[in-house]
């Protein structure tokens, strides 16, 4: 959990994921976070109910962490290259517009970790951005991440993949 609230108040973070005061003092930056580790880490115990996963995944991660202390740089070196990237190729952070003022969870689980997963498989993304205004404003992605039942595994898996996919032209 030290990891998860330093990395929630890093500036580039809350510049590109902007959210309300209230959210804010609700731990809403930490369970951002929390989100982009747990669903990054795997979905295989995940039952459409996000709090118990979070939960559950946040318990197993302090121990892990409690246990090998040096993984938390691995942790915030995947955190920090995510930002980077979705900076620079993401005109609008994580928010849908230049002044929105909200972000969206599930537009935060597609850009990150679909971020996340494409640049695993392709690192020199980071060097050569692909060029998304084609496809974030369009009609799809806005259908994958406002669709009800956002929770449900097969969505949370769909928008992820649609984000990959996209940034590695698949």
């Amino acid at each position: 959990m030290e990891l998860v609230i330093e990395l929630a108040k890093m500036p580039d973070f809350i510049k590109l994921a902007p959210i309300s005061e209230s959210l804010r003092k609700e731990r809403g930056y930490e369970e951002l976070v929390t989100r982009f580790f747990a669903y990054g880490d795997g979905l295989e115990n995940y039952k459409d109910r996000p709090s118990d996963f979070l939960f559950i995944y946040t318990k197993k991660m302090n121990v892990r962490f409690q246990n090998n202390p040096q993984i938390g740089e691995q942790y915030k070196d995947r955190f920090v290259k995510m930002i980077t990237f979705v900076d620079l190729v993401f005109q609008h952070g994580f928010q849908r517009t230049a002044n929105g003022k909200a972000t969206p969870r599930s537009r935060f689980e597609a850009i990150s970790i679909g971020s996340y997963f494409a640049l695993q498989e392709q690192p020199q993304l980071a060097q050569q951005p692909p060029d998304v205004n084609d496809w974030i404003e369009g009609s799809e992605f806005k259908k994958i991440i406002g669709s009800d039942g956002a929770n449900a595994i097969a969505r949370l898996r769909g928008r992820i993949k649609f984000v990959r996919d996209r940034l590695l032209e698949k």
